[in-house]
């Protein structure tokens, strides 16, 4: 692993983004990156953060600092900016409008936008409260909302991700108290409570098959595309035969079938359903200072590296025919 330094000159804030480590993954060869109100920049093909960030934001026309910053499943830019408009870049013709006004004032109720999420041309904004909302991208008209929690008492408004699949909007929230996951199909417009633990839920993914995983501070959890089957793992076995226990950060779901795993303090952990067994890339590949933590948030691939996310900054992995984990026999 290679790390990849940067500095406070290369981020650029974000004054109402409070959660861990979030990226994303455009068209242009760029990755994002969200951390405890601050957003950084990673040029893939040049192998370096960008060092001009607020530049950037201009040519794509943004000339307000930044609430938050959201990109959907098409690599469209969403901009939340400090005087509460919802700014959309669609990135396909290279043109950005101004979707939304005064987006935090939900209903006249002052409400922080958590996360959003696009399926066939409705965004769906996803606020604090729990609030659900959901407009027309061509004509910003609002076509309803929706609550999971209706008038309940709101326990679980620290942190919120979600994920768009199909009709489906999978939501994981987080509280004082432990963690709850929903879905919600746009087409029935009806909600479902799929977990509900005393723990935090860290990171939720959907692979390709539809079925759901969920890293969380004592294993994971794997949701099948059902719905049905719900299955918390909290030991894994390692191909030599090791018990292997940790926090589980995140995770990720690759092109070929293979599941990566980021723990505290233990390193990456790689998987494929072929051969049920998980091989650990121990926390000496990192190189590390002795005594210093190491903990894993989150992961981007493309086709010759995988860029892994740290408390201490960005690594580089060069993946080779000779070092893919899927070409090595894990049972």
């Amino acid at each position: 692993f290679h790390y990849l330094h940067y500095n406070e000159e290369q981020l650029c804030d974000l004054t109402e983004y409070n959660g861990y480590h979030r990226t994303y993954v455009d068209n242009e060869g760029f990755l994002w990156i969200k951390n405890q109100f601050k957003l950084k920049l990673y040029d893939i093909h040049k192998e370096s953060f960008v060092t001009n960030t607020d530049s950037i934001l201009k040519t794509l026309g943004i000339h307000r600092p930044l609430k938050n910053f959201f990109m959907d499943t098409d690599c469209n830019y969403w901009f939340q900016t400090t005087d509460d408009q919802l700014i959309y870049r669609n990135c396909k013709y290279g043109e950005s409008r101004l979707i939304l006004t005064e987006i935090s004032g939900l209903g006249g109720k002052e409400d922080m936008l958590y996360d959003l999420a696009v399926i066939e041309k409705h965004v769906f904004l996803f606020y604090r409260s729990g609030a659900t909302a959901c407009y027309e991208i061509e004509n910003a008209n609002e076509l309803y909302r929706e609550n999971p929690f209706g008038q309940q008492e709101k326990n679980y408004i620290n942190t919120l991700q979600v994920v768009p699949y199909m009709q489906y909007l999978y939501q994981l929230r987080n509280g004082d108290n432990g963690g709850i996951m929903h879905s919600f199909n746009t087409k029935s417009r009806k909600w479902n409570k799929i977990i509900e633990t005393d723990i935090s839920l860290n990171t939720l993914t959907v692979d390709k098959e539809g079925n759901c995983w969920i890293s969380a501070q004592n294993g994971f959890w794997f949701i099948d595309k059902f719905q049905t089957e719900k299955r918390h793992t909290t030991q894994l076995q390692l191909v030599d035969g090791r018990v292997f226990e940790s926090v589980i950060y995140t995770q990720y779901n690759d092109k070929e079938g293979g599941f990566w795993i980021g723990t505290s303090n233990r390193g990456l952990l790689y998987y494929h359903p072929e051969r049920f067994k998980f091989r650990n890339f121990g926390r000496t590949l990192f190189k590390q200072n002795n005594g210093s933590e190491l903990m894993v948030y989150s992961f981007c691939k493309d086709e010759s590296q995988m860029l892994v996310g740290t408390q201490q900054g960005l690594f580089r992995y060069t993946i080779t025919e000779g070092n893919m984990p899927v070409s090595i026999p894990l049972s």
